[in-house]
């Protein structure tokens, strides 16, 4: 099955949109068994601003690199980010993403949402991540290798973040 015409066509913010809706309708027509109750299911909404904060914290760094922030428009990448949350994490957008995504989760309570930010992380790393890496290797060459071997693609830490935040603040 050749899947390539998938890779890098749907922008990732559609697809986290359309994750968002699936969550829901699972949530509401789908319903397997209540996980977390009310307050509990309330710490979504720690893990939904992390992951806001991470996400607008990505953009504010690329902005500030003056290159591309659309996944879709890879040839307008002028430079390879590598400071910041980007030294932690080489996809903190997506991983922002990922975050919200639990923390919906979360909020919703029921299990049957719970296996979409699964899939969003397998479509996500298949069909964009890895053509994204393609690219940035054809147009950084060692210096992107050299990059993808000190940080992963997806992991961080809350300790890795509380760090970012304590030296933007310092500054």
């Amino acid at each position: 099955m050749n899947i390539k015409f998938l890779e890098a066509k749907i922008p990732p913010p559609i697809i986290f949109i359309i994750s968002l809706l699936i969550m829901y309708i699972l949530n509401t027509y789908y319903s397997i068994k209540k996980i977390l109750i009310y307050p509990w299911n309330l710490l979504g909404i720690i893990f939904i601003l992390n992951g806001i904060l991470i996400i607008f914290t990505s953009i504010f760094q690329l902005k500030k690199a003056k290159t591309t922030i659309s996944p879709t428009e890879l040839d307008l990448t002028s430079k390879l980010v590598t400071s910041g949350i980007f030294q932690y994490t080489r996809n903190p957008i997506y991983l922002g993403s990922l975050v919200i995504l639990f923390g919906f989760a979360f909020i919703l309570g029921n299990l049957s949402p719970w296996i979409m930010p699964f899939i969003f992380y397998t479509y996500i790393t298949i069909f964009q991540i890895k053509p994204e890496e393609k690219f940035l290797y054809s147009k950084f060459g060692d210096l992107y290798s050299e990059y993808k071997k000190k940080v992963p693609r997806w992991d961080i830490t809350i300790f890795q973040i509380i760090k970012i935040y304590k030296i933007k603040k310092d500054k």
